[in-house]
């Protein structure tokens, strides 16, 4: 079979009429790199895929969970299960992380795709490529995590195919492989931040916007330990019925600009220790991966996150930007327990403390807000399809009626002197 010359494709490399290969990349790595760029686009559109459907699952936990009441303080009570502590800590937080992915990967980054992502030369598609592999990461496997979750919240409602809760398992899980399997993908953010954090320690220089606030630190010690005792104080002195949000969350988001700079300067001490073992760059790499460059990869994921977050929120009114800086610091303070112990130096027990409590405080009190979100989202119960998920919080109702309704389940004739009255 012979392929006329105009049929070739040729974006990356080309045959000249005299048969002579060229191409503006020399490496066949960098050639094949190229053309898995076209990925980014589907990656992006299984991260927003599992991000909305994840919410999907949370919007059907919470409204199950807002109905059905469990034992309450005084005797002969009742309590819904969302007004639990316990509750709200599992569901509470992976909803507003979804929130956060979710209207970044819809909003923002989307919008760079305007960005010639197969040229790899130019430093804002290396870090487009980075940043979209480690968003798909998060939000597969956040979207993962929230339909277990829910399935155990909800106890054995949740496992009824009724509930809807166990296809939506089925559809997350095959996320985390779509268009990348996630261990891979990973990788690759690893690499691209492996080489920014080596510039930027040898040259003082970013290679990337995302990475500037690297140099705001003071290479004093002391002028940084002044710098985060001046935000403690801020923290410890934080009502927890009048929480200021907006305070605390610039709080927050320095500190995942000082874990992420711990995570590179660790990174570059295990990497000069490794070399001189055994002095194979592959080697360091697969070494540091487990541990310091997965925590520097999903780190400045969420970091890049919250930065888009706060461009996003600037266009919105203003009981919406409240609405989502609340639930951005919700999502802040949660992925701060992540990788915790590289801020150790930083961040004092008493502090730390203060930061959870404020978490489990926001937690109860944006309750609430995320119900209004759900039903302003899920505009009926057909988008939901979920017996737990009803506006009116008739499950018990609903489940009957689709159990019934299935000619498997059919009612015997002793039915009506059991129940006269159905």
């Amino acid at each position: 079979m012979k392929i006329p010359y105009d049929g070739l494709l040729d974006r990356f490399s080309q045959i000249t009429p005299s048969g002579e290969f060229v191409s503006k990349y020399k490496k066949k790595s960098q050639r094949f790199a190229s053309q898995l760029s076209a990925l980014i686009t589907g990656r992006l559109m299984v991260a927003g895929t599992s991000a909305s459907g994840g919410l999907t699952t949370g919007g059907i936990g919470l409204r199950y969970l807002s109905v059905r009441k469990q034992f309450g303080e005084k005797k002969f009570t009742e309590t819904p299960l969302i007004e639990y502590p316990l509750v709200q800590k599992r569901l509470v937080p992976d909803i507003c992380i979804l929130i956060l992915f979710d209207r970044i990967i819809e909003k923002n980054f989307y919008l760079s795709l305007n960005v010639n992502n197969s040229d790899l030369e130019d430093p804002a598609a290396k870090e487009l490529h980075a940043a979209c592999s480690v968003i798909k990461v998060m939000s597969s496997s956040k979207g993962m995590d929230i339909a277990l979750v829910v399935r155990e919240l909800c106890g054995g409602m949740g496992y009824s195919d009724f509930s809807r809760i166990p296809s939506m398992i089925k559809d997350q899980n095959v996320q985390m492989t779509w268009e990348g399997a996630n261990d891979v993908l990973v990788q690759q953010t690893a690499k691209f931040l492996l080489a920014a954090f080596q510039k930027i320690m040898t040259k003082k220089v970013s290679p990337t916007k995302s990475l500037d606030f690297f140099l705001s630190f003071s290479e004093d010690e002391e002028i940084i330990k002044k710098e985060l005792a001046k935000r403690e104080e801020v923290v410890l002195g934080q009502d927890e019925k009048a929480i200021d949000v907006p305070l605390i969350h610039s709080v927050v988001k320095r500190l995942h600009q000082f874990r992420l700079k711990q995570i590179s300067e660790c990174t570059a001490e295990y990497f000069a220790r490794t070399m001189q073992e055994n002095p194979s760059i592959f080697h360091a790499f697969n070494q540091a991966l487990p541990d310091h460059m997965v925590a520097a990869s999903l780190s400045w994921g969420f970091y890049l996150c919250l930065e888009h977050m706060e461009d996003f929120r600037a266009k919105l009114p203003t009981a919406e930007s409240q609405f989502c800086q609340k639930a951005a610091l919700v999502a802040g303070l949660n992925h701060l327990r992540n990788f915790a112990h590289y801020l150790s130096s930083a961040v004092s027990l008493p502090m730390f403390n203060k930061l959870f409590d404020i978490e489990r405080a926001l937690c109860g009190q944006i309750v609430p807000d995320l119900i209004v979100f759900t039903d302003a989202v899920m505009l009926n119960d057909s988008v939901l399809n979920s017996v737990l998920g009803r506006s009116d919080g008739e499950y018990a109702q609903a489940m009957i009626a689709k159990l019934y309704s299935n000619k498997l389940f059919g009612k015997s004739e002793d039915w009506n002197i059991v129940y006269p009255n159905n």
